[in-house]
């Protein structure tokens, strides 16, 4: 098909994925020969060959559109077409239904036709036939070596079981023996708070350690090793006696229990370790799938022989099972019962064990009406081994108390009624009650897992606990939780048809589910993930492994409700913004000349439109050239644009001006087809922004007269204060003369108020010049030489405060006029100065660097600095901190800056508090 298909597929390269998912291995190509720098033969996800991004796609399981594929690859085959393609599609090879990736896809698009969504699709159904191709073809591979695999399990199977039982024992042993005695330990004891968690460890190490056992048992009788030790019993009085400790859970279980043993004629030949393993296990059994009605135990001799039978009136078995019902590792599969648990190896065992004895064992049952087990021993010893009649046991013993049996099938039963159930106390815990604790649903068969579990989570959270799939549904129904934790394994509905369920409801499809299980591997955790878990926990896990999961998914949780309520908070703000404005959205077909609108469209134009070319007849004349060369430029060439025009309004004819917004839409040839936008009234921004413009010149044109003005004013002010001040001067000398002897203190105030208002007309003229752009044209001027200059008019104020002056030597050229740079400097160090703290030495510190296409010059002093809120303040016209103890105009540093800013550069200050001194820095412009 991919090479038929030259039209569409310009060139193709198929390359798998390896095991391990690193590497991609070039395949198949198509019409691209290999070993090109477009098809390299191996490539390493992440490596320099990776130039079509498999990493990319494999990280995020999607399919990316590369374009730009000549300045990438060069010319590629255009298959049917003599123009090389300008992009490709690059596709994850994924099979429907599986999870696993086979590998990438690599696809041309054709030079000659869009890539929309048929096209796409064209490729994803390519791509999924390719994927499937490949597993399926990895599947019968796989399935070849696992055949081969078999033969070789089977014979390590013997092996196994006897060598991993007998490594078991030894942990188990150092397991159960420390903790029977802390369990041995008074209540009152510094270990009586942790008695419930050691009886719970002490409790599953004997589950445990029967499971061992039976595997040894296992491992002895398929080597030839078990060896039975017979002796005669009274059978009626063990089993008896036996069926006895199962009475307490039966009633328990409100079942109905019989046990009918009557004295036989003679002793039965027996083992008693085996025969107690045989009755448990059937008893076991049956309380294990009777939920409701009875269990019998009955003995009976029949014609040289005695029959043991254990009946109930459970679920039964379906008849296509009885024929497997005792092959090792078989289960019965969608049988309810009180757990879900168990190995599959019980009844294999009981059968193993009764042929040592001679015997048979057979099963009737009725699927739904219940199911009697029937053993059958010999009397007598003629079909033993004699060696093993009365002979002493040397190998380990492998059973264990009826109580242990006991005890693991009270924990498939619901506590009673009045049980103590240990719950946090949430009356104390304000989280709770603020209604803020995170709800998180258990999901369990397993009492003692359940009650692990509840231990561990409901000190963080509140925690509902059920006993399998059906309850953990109506619990999750009748009130969501925010997490629900489910075992996989479980009785009436297990954890996969709980989760189906949970995401097949509008209320809990989005619910944080994480599946437990103990079956591992990867194939496991696909299977959970696939079938739609948020994540998959493998038993055995440690208590800081799921609270870190269970934080985690709730968390992700809480944010994706926070994002979805923003988004809908979102999209009702801008469904009522769009409400309160006066915005249309349209959609015109331009060859019917079709158009439809959404919203009010009369409220904009004042009337409705069936045609966008009736529009036109509403666009103001001087418009209407412009406006309709956009939208029939888009209509024909595709693109988008955005116009705004004046029309007159069809109801009032008054003036209205529009902003429109539209973009084409092509088909799979390219050929815009429609045109879809929005248009808005934008007459009230318009005035807005006439009304602004206006008011911008008429502030421009009244500064440029008050500076005007100031500039007069000063060079007016100058003559009568000269005169002022010489006559003053006068006074000053003949002083001596004046009758009045306060007229000279007089005078003195006269001639100092007289050269502060000289000073202050010099620099609101020197001020005025640098805003009228009085001076030389900008040019190169030396930082070093300028720097120089601006110190040495300076040197007698040195000289008089003892200040130290540290400068670097600088080299570089800034853009400026000498004049003026010289007087910035000069500005900034005679502050310095100025502002000298008292009885402190002046120190004054110049550096300059070089920063890309600017020079910063940093001068920075000891003196009083400033509070930092006033860093900008200080640069403003007649601006003073220090009115009082320091002379000044408050018009040296807004000269300073004008000046900067005149050359295009930057001027700011720096000040760590009063007291602290202050840093003054300058940005200009470098000149080569």
């Amino acid at each position: 098909m991919l090479r038929r298909n030259d039209a569409e597929i310009p060139f193709a390269l198929i390359y798998p994925l390896n095991d391990g998912g690193s590497e991609a291995t070039l395949a198949e190509t198509i019409r691209l020969p290999g070993g090109l720098d477009a098809s390299p033969a191996v490539v390493r996800l992440g490596g320099s060959e990776d130039r079509w991004h498999f990493s990319e796609v494999i990280q995020t399981r999607l399919g990316l559109v590369l374009d730009d594929l000549g300045s990438r690859f060069g010319t590629l085959p255009g298959g049917r077409w003599p123009a090389s393609p300008r992009s490709a599609l690059i596709l994850p090879l994924r099979a429907p239904g599986r999870a696993q990736l086979a590998g990438i896809l690599v696809g041309g698009v054709s030079p000659y036709r869009a890539l929309d969504d048929d096209y796409r699709r064209f490729y994803e159904l390519v791509a999924a036939h390719i994927a499937t191709s490949i597993l399926n073809a990895r599947a019968y591979r796989e399935a070849e070596k696992r055949a081969e695999m078999l033969a070789e399990l089977d014979h390590a199977k013997t092996t196994f079981f006897s060598n991993v039982s007998h490594e078991f024992r030894t942990p188990l042993t150092l397991l159960l023996g420390p903790v029977e005695e802390m369990l041995g330990k008074p209540d009152d004891s510094p270990l009586g708070l942790s008695r419930q968690l050691l009886a719970l460890v002490h409790r599953n190490g004997l589950r445990l350690k029967r499971l061992v056992n039976t595997l040894l048992d296992f491992s002895r009788i398929e080597a030839g090793r078990m060896q039975a030790s017979y002796v005669p019993t009274d059978l009626s009085a063990f089993t008896a006696e036996l069926a006895s400790s199962f009475r307490s859970a039966m009633e328990r279980a409100g079942l109905n229990y019989d046990v009918e043993t009557p004295a036989l004629s003679e002793p039965v030949y027996l083992d008693g370790q085996m025969w107690e393993k045989v009755v448990l296990n059937l008893i076991s059994n049956a309380f294990k799938y009777t939920l409701q009605g009875s269990v019998s135990v009955r003995v009976k001799e029949i014609d040289g022989h005695v029959d043991l039978l254990v009946s109930d009136t459970g679920v039964g078995i379906p008849e296509r099972e009885l024929p497997r019902l005792f092959e090792r590792f078989h289960r019965v599969e969608s049988v309810r019962g009180r757990t879900h648990e168990g190995t599959g190896i019980g009844l294999a065992l009981v059968n193993e064990l009764v042929k040592l004895h001679g015997g048979t064992v057979s099963v009737e049952s009725v699927a739904g009406n219940g199911t009697t087990f029937r053993v059958s021993i010999p009397f007598g010893s003629s079909h033993l081994p004699a060696d093993r009649i009365g002979a002493e046991r040397v190998a380990a013993e492998t059973g264990l108390p009826a109580d242990t049996y006991v005890e693991e099938a009270l924990r498939w039963l619901a506590p009673p009624a009045n049980a103590a159930v240990s719950e946090p106390d949430y009356a104390s815990d304000s989280a709770f009650r603020s209604g803020t604790r995170s709800h998180v649903l258990i999901a369990d068969d397993n009492a003692d897992m359940r009650d692990y579990l509840r231990r561990l989570l409901e000190s963080r959270y509140q925690v509902t606990a059920v006993s399998n799939g059906s309850e953990a549904f109506d619990a999750a129904i009748a009130k969501p939780p925010d997490l629900v934790l489910t075992d996989v394994m479980m009785p009436v509905l297990d954890g996969f048809e709980l989760l189906k369920r949970l995401r097949a409801e509008e209320r809990t499809k989005t619910l944080p589910i994480i599946l437990l299980s103990a079956r591992a591997g990867e194939e496991s955790r696909v299977e959970g993930l696939d079938g739609g878990a948020d994540d998959y926990l493998a038993k055995p896990f440690t208590a800081r492994e799921l609270l870190a999961r269970v934080d985690a998914h709730l968390s992700l949780a809480r944010m994706r409700r926070q994002v979805n309520e923003a988004r809908q908070v979102s999209e009702a703000r801008l469904g009522l913004v769009l409400q309160s404005t006066n915005m249309v959205a349209w959609e015109w077909d331009p060859v019917e000349d079709v158009l439809t609108c959404t919203g009010d469209f009369k409220r904009v134009f004042g009337t409705t439109l069936s045609s966008w070319r009736e529009g036109f007849s509403l666009v103001h004349p001087d418009d209407v050239v412009r406006h309709r060369a956009a939208v029939e430029g888009a209509a024909r060439d595709g693109g988008s644009y955005c116009s705004e025009f004046r029309i007159h309004r069809a109801d009032t004819g008054e003036l209205a001006w529009l902003e429109e917004r539209a973009t084409a839409i092509t088909d799979e040839n390219g050929r815009p087809t429609r045109l879809v936008g929005v248009v808005m009234d934008i007459t009230e921004r318009k005035i807005a922004e006439e009304d602004m413009r206006r008011h911008n010149t008429d502030l421009q044109r009244a500064n440029s007269e008050l500076e005007e003005f100031a500039y007069a004013a000063s060079h007016d002010l100058q003559e009568p204060l000269r005169t002022v001040n010489i006559y003053t001067e006068l006074l000053l000398r003949k002083s001596h003369l004046l009758a009045d002897p306060r007229s000279k203190e007089y005078a003195t105030y006269v001639h100092e108020g007289v050269r502060r208002m000289q000073l202050l007309i010099q620099d609101l003229l020197q001020y005025a010049r640098v805003v009228h752009h009085e001076q030389e044209p900008p040019g190169a001027v030396g930082l070093e030489g300028a720097i120089a200059e601006a110190v040495s008019t300076l040197r007698g104020l040195v000289m008089e405060t003892g200040a130290k002056i540290h400068r670097e030597h600088v080299s570089g050229k800034v853009l400026g006029e000498h004049r003026q740079i010289v007087q910035v400097f000069q500005n900034l160090f005679s502050n310095s100065l100025k502002y000298r703290r008292e009885g402190v030495v002046p120190q004054v510190r110049i550096a300059a660097e070089r920063r890309g296409a600017e020079w910063l010059v940093t001068v920075s002093d000891n003196g009083i600095g400033f509070d930092p809120q006033y860093a900008e303040r200080i640069f403003g016209l007649f601006r003073r901190l220090h009115k009082t103890e320091f002379p000044g105009t408050g018009l040296g540093l807004a000269i300073c800056r004008r000046i900067v800013e005149r050359y295009g550069g930057r001027m700011w200050a720096l000040s760590e508090g009063d007291g602290k001194g202050a840093t003054f820095q300058i940005a200009l412009k470098a000149v080569e």
